[in-house]
């Protein structure tokens, strides 16, 4: 086996194993951070729907410019 082909698996082995059986993590996640990830995710929401409502409105727009004298 080439060494390059090795490496790879032992590094492959190496993610598998480390995925498959995770230590215990011992962690603290506070009230604030619930705040925090509901007020991003609301801004990328908005700013999704923002920018397909001005995709979806675009042909309209052009037309009225077009038409106005």
């Amino acid at each position: 086996m080439p060494s390059h082909h090795r490496t790879l698996a032992i590094i492959t082995a190496a993610l598998a194993a480390a995925v498959l059986y995770p230590s215990t993590a011992h962690a603290y996640v506070g009230p604030g951070a619930g705040f925090a990830v509901v007020g991003s995710l609301a801004v990328v929401f908005i700013t999704f729907f923002l920018a397909l409502g001005s995709l979806i409105s675009w042909p309209f727009r052009a037309l009225r410019r077009a038409s106005a004298p």
